[in-house]
């Protein structure tokens, strides 16, 4: 699926965090923005030890569905490189992403944070509350609702509790733009649950890769977790 993973920025590996885009389909739709620029111009800003890495690759992931089928899914070749990355560098590693890859940063940490690869994700605008296969770019990756069930965040939100909980890991979401109501009912479910988090709603002017909400998310994963955010409440930035 991904042909190779580039990685840039500071610090001695082993030190600092690394932070594994996702892409969101900018592949074939440049409107959705460049994560290169954006994590070059964070990084231009910033003097700490941060590392991003970028998968590239000549066709557009999707939803990032594992089929059992598919021995070269979207997801499998996350973890694989993940894996590879951490083989030489074992600096904390964080996913990011947006719209859809934002909503595989964060099922793919609930289905795999066992593994002990990933310390936690970010999500930015992503469609968080989907229960069906309602969009046919969703149709092309899962292809059935067995499939995509499971990878269904609603009814992952336990998981990502006991990982918080019991892993340390983190949790970042931010943006209120396409999918900004998503966002904030994804938010009451892990508050219900309890679950320490960054939680913000920001609005944009468009839906898709930012340095600045890619700062924000990356400081909100590498900063300890408030406790403000630790009892469920979330801060709203119209």
């Amino acid at each position: 699926m991904f042909s190779s993973l580039e990685v840039f920025g500071r610090g001695e590996r082993g030190e600092g965090l690394r932070v594994l885009l996702l892409p969101a389909g900018e592949q074939s739709a440049p409107c959705l923005g460049d994560p290169v620029e954006c994590a070059l111009r964070v990084l231009s800003g910033r003097l700490q030890p941060w590392r991003f890495g970028y998968l590239r690759g000549e066709v557009a992931p999707g939803w990032y569905a594992d089929l059992p089928a598919d021995a070269s899914s979207p997801e499998r070749s996350v973890l694989d490189a993940a894996s590879c990355w951490s083989a030489q560098d074992r600096a904390p590693l964080f996913l990011m992403g947006f719209s859809k890859s934002g909503f595989a940063a964060l099922s793919i940490l609930s289905r795999h944070w066992r593994t002990g690869l990933f310390a936690g994700a970010a999500a930015w605008d992503a469609p968080l509350m989907l229960s069906s296969l309602s969009r046919k770019s969703m149709v092309r990756s899962f292809r059935t609702e067995a499939a995509f069930a499971r990878h269904r965040l609603v009814d992952r939100v336990g998981e990502l509790a006991t990982a918080v909980r019991t892993a340390g890991v983190r949790l970042a979401l931010d943006g209120f733009v396409t999918w900004g109501v998503q966002m904030r009912a994804f938010d009451r479910l892990l508050r219900a649950e309890g679950v320490p988090r960054s939680y913000a709603e920001r609005r944009a002017v468009a839906h898709a890769w930012d340095h600045e909400w890619m700062d924000r998310c990356a400081s909100a994963l590498a900063a300890p977790v408030g406790p403000g955010h630790a009892s469920g409440q979330s801060e709203q930035v119209r």
